[in-house]
């Protein structure tokens, strides 16, 4: 049996749990019996037996996956549009569109055999064309997407992406997407790339038929979609309502609940109130203190849910400061993580000793562990040559031991965590500023790496080079630390490449041990994501992959 195998499938410690009735709160909800049944009935809604309602807290911004850029945009599509392949509960691979695949032994061919009995909503019939179509409008320089990087690997990725002069299929000597038959299709890489399956084949498949010769980012489709979903799209009132229907004529048979009702309501509080009251009937998101309350009242279900997803702080590593590993190596011991997480995340995460959390395939847990201990960040300083003055902060040659943290305004958690390490880093001789910035002037600072330690999550992905190579091999896309180690570099490699299990375990245990060593990001906890929903509802399966948990809507029944 492999390593794969005996892990835990889905991961949530507490698993689903029952839920409860709530206080009064301050501000008045959003009238559901008067305003909204009105509109869904002009959209033609079902019979609330046969309906859910979910409440988000912004809209979509596009139905269109191939431009999508945002959680609620990717959520939607889910229902509207299935991938080649899906990942299951255990983040394994799972047939969708595609009902099997083979890789060649040198690891250049993907050949994908495609479902004979898909149709689109309009009742055209799905083919390999379709998937040809899309992976190929993704690489089109033109198109403003976000995943154009999935399919770095395949063959003429450089000149069919290329702005200035862009190739087309036809005038490469191999193409990368090979239409064989009408329900069988190739995909030809440059280099053998062990996660191709699982990060490149789970986007959702456009129609050709109806975006071909389209502007797909201004498409009047991306407001009024065909997809080959679950669910059909019947109604959009921007910041207002969605209505989807099911699809009867769905290949994996029509789901029991008839139609979904998405509700905006950008108000936390509200949001949670309408759950109380029946407005809505489903919500992630659930503020921390609220789910004790839902937890003790049989009307909700709580689902509290690990995920691959990490909270983290990077470093900059040429920093005058930060750049000394003893440095980054201190803040680890200077941190008390556990409590943290008790008194303020109030239990609802893990402390992460790595990027992996322990319930994935990767998890490697003979690292170095950076557990509370300022004696053991002291003795690194002092060894290290910082010397504290009479105030009780360090400095170095001249050079004093302070450097500014920063997040994001509005990453409540994070403003948290900053306040608490300014002390406990102040008692080990580190002086720590705090910035707290505006999202837009966060994310410049953070793509050009211009902070100086900053913190922030990421959802992170099923397959470890999402994590490794992006982020810690020196020319990795999402490298802000600035960190380069040779070392690193060719273990990273040797993962990508490899087809081998045993080879690619060995390859990431490596890596971790490494990364723990130097850390050049230092990982703080494993956040769960927290939904709620009425109990009447059952069928949901959470997923340590983010929004998965709609995916499972199409098995989800209204019970009495």
């Amino acid at each position: 049996m492999s390593r794969l195998d005996t892990l835990p499938g889905l991961v949530s410690r507490r698993k689903l749990l029952g839920g409860a009735a709530a206080g009064a709160l301050a501000l008045t909800p959003l009238t559901w019996n008067d305003q909204s049944v009105a509109l869904l009935r002009e959209a033609g809604a079902q019979d609330a037996d046969s309906r859910i309602i979910f409440g988000l807290p912004w809209d979509a911004i596009t139905l269109n996956p191939i431009v999508e850029q945002d959680g609620v945009s990717y959520l939607v599509n889910l229902w509207l549009f299935d991938a080649l392949i899906r990942l299951d509960e255990s983040l394994q691979p799972v047939p969708e569109l595609a009902e099997s695949w083979e890789t060649s032994e040198d690891g250049l061919t993907w050949t994908l055999n495609l479902r004979q009995d898909v149709i689109w909503h309009d009742g055209t019939p799905f083919t390999a064309d379709d998937v040809a179509f899309t992976v190929y409008t993704i690489l089109a320089p033109t198109t403003q997407t976000q995943y154009r990087g999935n399919y770095a690997n395949l063959v003429g990725f450089d000149e069919l992406t290329n702005p200035d002069a862009p190739a087309s299929p036809e005038d490469l000597d191999q193409a990368p997407v090979v239409v064989v038959d009408p329900h069988t299709v190739e995909f030809h890489l440059a280099e053998p790339f062990a996660p191709f399956l699982v990060q490149s084949l789970h986007l959702p498949i456009a129609p050709k038929h109806l975006l071909e010769g389209v502007d797909v980012n201004t498409a009047d489709f991306n407001a009024a979609p065909i997809g080959t979903g679950a669910w059909k799209f019947v109604d959009w009132q921007r910041d207002n309502r969605m209505v989807l229907a099911a699809n009867e004529d769905y290949y994996g048979g029509a789901p029991a609940l008839k139609e979904l009702v998405l509700r905006v309501i950008p108000d936390e509080t509200v949001l949670l109130q309408e759950l109380r009251t029946g407005g809505i009937e489903f919500m992630e998101r659930v503020p921390r203190e609220a789910v004790a309350d839902l937890q003790s009242s049989p009307e909700f279900s709580v689902a509290l849910v690990d995920n691959i997803g990490c909270s983290f702080i990077s470093f900059n590593t040429e920093h005058p400061v930060l750049g000394d590993k003893a440095v980054r190596q201190a803040i680890g011991y200077a941190l008390d993580m556990d409590t943290f997480i008790e008194a303020i995340l109030l239990g609802l995460a893990l402390p992460a000793t790595g990027l992996y959390p322990p319930y994935t395939w990767m998890y490697e847990p003979d690292v170095r562990v950076y557990t509370y201990d300022p004696a053991q960040a002291e003795q690194i300083l002092d060894e290290a040559g910082w010397v504290k003055d009479e105030a009780g902060f360090r400095s170095k040659d001249g050079v004093p031991l302070a450097f500014t943290m920063s997040t994001f305004l509005g990453h409540e958690a994070g403003e948290q965590l900053l306040a608490a390490a300014k002390e406990w880093l102040a008692a080990v001789g580190i002086d720590m500023n705090i910035e707290i910035i505006e999202l837009a002037a966060w994310i410049d600072t953070l793509v050009n790496s211009t902070f100086e330690a900053t913190m922030s999550n990421w959802d992170g992905g099923a397959d470890p080079d999402d994590y490794g190579f992006g982020m810690y091999h020196s020319e990795g896309g999402r490298n802000r630390a600035l960190y380069k180690n040779p070392e690193i570099d060719a273990v990273l490699e040797a993962g990508r490449q490899s087809l081998s299990e045993e080879d690619r375990i060995a390859a990431y245990s490596a890596f971790q041990k490494i990364a723990a060593e130097d850390v050049p990001y230092l990982p703080v906890y494993h956040y769960q994501h927290i939904y709620a929903y009425r109990s009447p509802f059952e069928g949901f399966v959470p997923s340590p992959m983010p929004a998965d948990i709609y995916r499972s809507v199409k098995g989800v029944e209204r019970q009495g």
